[in-house]
Order: structure tokens, then C-alpha cells, then sequence
């Protein structure tokens, strides 16, 4: 529904311009400077509406614009609307280390342009 702007099965349950808003970067640079959420965190990744968006290139795509969550309990979900893509991964680990994920969405974005 959020990559086709509002739309599912025909049906309008958002807004374009609503879908827009929250997958866009909302954040300041002084919110972002001031945030410490992760060492670097903010230098390739914002806060839509209830969603991270990924702002710059990183060590996952080298097309910024993908959405989603990541929870602190291992589940992750990210779109990515410049691929049409949805990821879905559900772990057992807590939030103590990103890096099995990352190894997962890595995989996953080369498997796409493969």
C-alpha cells in the first residue's frame, strides 16, 4: 500500500501527499546533530512519520529512499519504492547487534540487481 502511494487492491487508504509526508526525512539538522541514537546514525538515515528513511548512500544501497523499522526485539521491515521492494526479516535477538541484519539486507539488495 505505501509503494503504490495510498492505493491497495484498488482501494484508497492514504493519501499520496500522506505517504509522501511520511517517508520523507522530517528531521533538522540541529535534531540530528543533538540525537544520539547510534555513532553516525544520522549521517545516512532520517525519521519520516513513524518510519527511518534512509537520506544518502550506505552500506546497504547505494540509492538512498528505503523505509521501514527496525525494532528493538530483531524484527525489520524496509521498502524501497526505487525497486519495488519489500523486506521483511523477524529475528530472536534483541537490539544488542545490528549486524546480522545488515549482513541480511546486503544480501537481499544484491540478489536484486543480480
Amino acid at each position: 500500500m505505501l509503494l503504490n502511494k495510498g492505493e491497495h487492491a484498488g482501494a484508497r487508504i492514504m493519501s499520496a501527499q500522506s505517504v509522501a509526508m511520511m517517508t520523507r526525512d522530517q528531521l533538522t539538522p540541529d535534531q540530528k546533530r543533538d540525537a544520539d541514537l547510534f555513532p553516525n546514525f544520522f549521517a545516512t538515515t532520517g525519521w519520516g512519520y513513524g518510519v527511518s528513511v534512509v537520506t544518502a548512500p550506505d552500506d546497504v544501497s547505494p540509492t538512498p529512499g528505503r523505509y521501514g523499522w527496525f525494532g528493538g526485539f530483531g524484527t525489520y521491515w524496509y521498502s524501497d519504492p526505487t525497486r519495488d521492494f519489500v523486506g521483511l526479516l523477524f529475528t530472536p535477538r534483541m537490539f544488542d547487534d545490528v549486524s546480522p541484519a545488515q549482513d541480511f539486507w546486503k544480501a537481499a539488495y544484491q540478489a536484486l540487481v543480480a
